[in-house]
């Protein structure tokens, strides 16, 4: 038998990943590099300017200590600011994957389920006209549709956005190149 804690540990450890790709967190880390970002905007860090400081000198000009410049980058540098994009790409990468996960696996199911369920025509008579009629008021509506026929009743299914998935993919992938732009920057820019 384990002990208590260690079994907490490794339930927490396990979860991590779900809790990282949670929508709740990533909205929730967007708004804190959003609000992180104003602070930086309204709040730049002051550094006494060289140039400045070397003309100020050279003209004798008094209280050339005063001079600073601002400066935004110490800010996107600072540790606070790297740790959000980190867990942000994190989020984004753990999301990405569970996404890709969860659509391969409705995928799947979705071309065992028509091998499963082998199309037939529909029966002759009333029931096959009300068939029809319903199959083709799908196909009107833009739905792809499938007819077959399990344990004895007949059943006509629609499905449409099969594609929609995309959107969702190339917005992660974009995202995370922005990030990867942003820590690229951060990290190998000089002044």
């Amino acid at each position: 038998m384990k002990p208590a804690p260690f079994g907490r540990l490794k339930q927490s450890v396990h979860s991590l990943p779900r809790r990282l790709a949670s929508v709740k967190l990533g909205a929730m880390l967007l708004i804190a590099i959003f609000a992180f970002t104003l602070l930086a905007a309204f709040y730049p860090g002051t550094e006494v300017a060289g140039l400045v400081r070397s003309i100020g000198q050279a003209l004798a000009l008094k209280d050339i200590s005063q001079v600073a410049e601002l400066n935004f980058q110490a800010r996107f540098e600072s540790p606070p600011f790297i740790v959000l994009i980190i867990v942000l790409s994190l989020s984004l990468c753990f999301s990405l994957y569970f996404r890709v996960r969860s659509e391969f696996k409705r995928w799947r199911s979705a071309h065992a389920d028509a091998a499963q369920h082998a199309a037939r025509p529909p029966p002759r008579g009333l029931v096959g006209a009300a068939i029809t009629a319903t199959e083709q008021e799908l196909q009107r509506l833009g739905y792809k549709t499938q007819v077959f026929c399990s344990t004895g009743t007949w059943k006509v299914q629609g499905y449409q956005g099969g594609s929609g998935v995309w959107g969702s993919l190339l917005f992660h992938v974009g995202m995370l190149l922005v990030l990867a732009g942003v820590m690229l920057s951060t990290s190998a820019s000089f002044r």
